[in-house]
């Protein structure tokens, strides 16, 4: 019996039905995926109003140390920033913004999905993924779709091309916009809503340790660039994704700030400091010791205590000095 000359070509085009079949579900899944767990987290595990912890350094809020400083009643404790929208006054954390939807506080939030929730610090990773995997999704429907439409060929393909094109151009230009977007404010630049839009700068407080019998000093510092920044694109790509690149991948692996979150207790700060703020302490040393210029600060301005004793003084706090520079 002679073979079906037409054997060949069969198999190629079922082969290729097959992996076109495969990506389609791998594609689906890996989006239905993150967008389950996105609001999963948000909707059942969800770690609100988490308190500060006694770190050395803090995430401040300058306005109401210039009070402090006016009132003649500086304090350690005003080292830490309090909501402004809750009458109570509640204690924020280290990168803990306000949630108007709910009246609560998270840490890292960026912003109220109604399709997924709340997006914050725990639930960050698979919506940075959700919105990956849905441009991806936009690409493999649109190839998909010019390939039908061509293979169709005449007149069908001749009265809807424009159209379609038209179509699958806009929707994944919207899908990559939306991703490239998401991707490079909470994942290269690892900056939310809050210290993007609304906060220019960053507060932070130093706690300075000064002896047995003396009051820790605490200087303030106001900041152009976040202090928590990795110093590269890359290296916040893994702070907020996962140490190997596989991880970004899975959004149900959580990345090690997730993990650690809240065990940081009296250490440096809730997140991990940068090289950045390395730099800023080691400016700080200098200018202390009188030997750095004014142009080469790499803060907008300072406010230094100077050195006091309680115990001599009397006083509630060890902190007493003005602004260095223009608070602005």
């Amino acid at each position: 019996m002679l073979p079906n000359p037409d054997y060949p070509r069969r198999s190629f085009f079922y082969g290729s039905g097959v992996l076109v079949f495969a990506l389609f579900v791998a594609l689906q899944l890996a989006w239905l995926g993150s967008w389950f767990w996105t609001s999963f987290i948000w909707f059942f595990r969800r770690r609100p109003n988490p308190r500060p912890a006694p770190g050395r350094v803090t995430h401040a809020a300058i306005a109401e140390i210039i009070a402090a400083v006016q009132l003649g009643q500086p304090s350690t404790e005003g080292r830490y920033r309090r909501c402004t929208r809750n009458l109570d006054g509640f204690v924020l954390a280290d990168r803990v913004y306000h949630c108007t939807r709910t009246g609560q506080h998270f840490a890292v939030y960026d912003h109220f999905c109604n399709w997924m929730g709340g997006i914050y610090l725990d639930n960050l990773k698979p919506f940075v993924a959700a919105q990956f995997y849905m441009f991806l999704n936009a690409v493999y429907f649109s190839c998909v779709s010019i390939y039908r439409l061509a293979a169709q060929g005449g007149h069908a393909w001749f009265n809807f091309q424009g159209a379609a094109l038209a179509l699958c151009l806009l929707v994944v230009g919207f899908t990559g916009v939306n991703a490239f977007q998401c991707i490079q404010d909470l994942g290269w630049r690892d900056r939310v809503a809050a210290e993007g839009k609304y906060e220019k700068f960053f507060d932070v407080a130093r706690t300075i340790p000064r002896g047995r019998n003396r009051d820790p000093a605490v200087d303030f510092f106001r900041l152009a660039s976040s202090p928590w920044d990795q110093g590269s694109g890359w290296a916040n790509l893994r702070e907020v994704l996962g140490d190997g690149v596989w991880k970004w991948f899975i959004p149900f692996l959580p990345p090690s700030r997730v993990t650690n979150y809240g065990k940081r207790r009296g250490g440096e700060s809730d997140f991990p400091l940068g090289p950045f703020w390395r730099q800023v302490e080691a400016a700080a040393e200098r200018d202390d010791r009188g030997e750095l210029p004014v142009e080469l600060t790499p803060w907008l301005f300072r406010w230094k205590p100077r050195t006091a004793n309680r115990r001599g003084q009397g006083r509630s706090s060890g902190v007493d000095a003005p602004f260095v520079g223009d608070p602005g």
